[in-house]
């Protein structure tokens, strides 16, 4: 698992170039997404049927991005987002941005999965 530190660093520099996808999609293929279910922050784990997500361009994904920059989505176009182990690692005004994404994004109706780590872990890991 890398460090924070570097993560951080990773995506203030070339995380910050996934802006040339995010408007590449949003000018070029807005109406593929309707009715779409996405995969926020996937990491190595691509979910068929899904759009997957991922800043980190090793990582197979259908859109790169660093979802700090926005969604490349338009209004209510999704059925539903699920984002597990990301949310963490935003700060809270990046996370109420991203929050209010997610909610422009998806459809009346849509739906959210949020996956975050356990507060018991964290402590024992800061304990530790």
């Amino acid at each position: 698992m890398k460090s924070q530190k570097l993560k951080d660093i990773y995506y203030a520099s070339v995380g910050k170039l996934s802006i040339f996808p995010y408007f590449w999609h949003k000018a070029c293929h807005p109406s593929k997404f309707y009715g779409a279910y996405v995969n926020i922050g996937c990491g190595p784990k691509y979910v068929s049927g899904m759009i997957n997500i991922d800043g980190n361009i090793l990582y197979k994904k259908d859109i790169w991005l660093d979802v700090s920059l926005g969604l490349p989505f338009p209004d209510s176009s999704l059925k539903g987002v699920y984002v597990s182990h990301v949310l963490e690692h935003f700060s809270p005004r990046q996370l109420r941005n991203l929050l209010a994404e997610f909610y422009r994004v998806l459809q009346p109706g849509g739906g959210i999965r949020i996956v975050v780590p356990s507060l018991e872990y964290a402590v024992r890991a800061y304990q530790d």
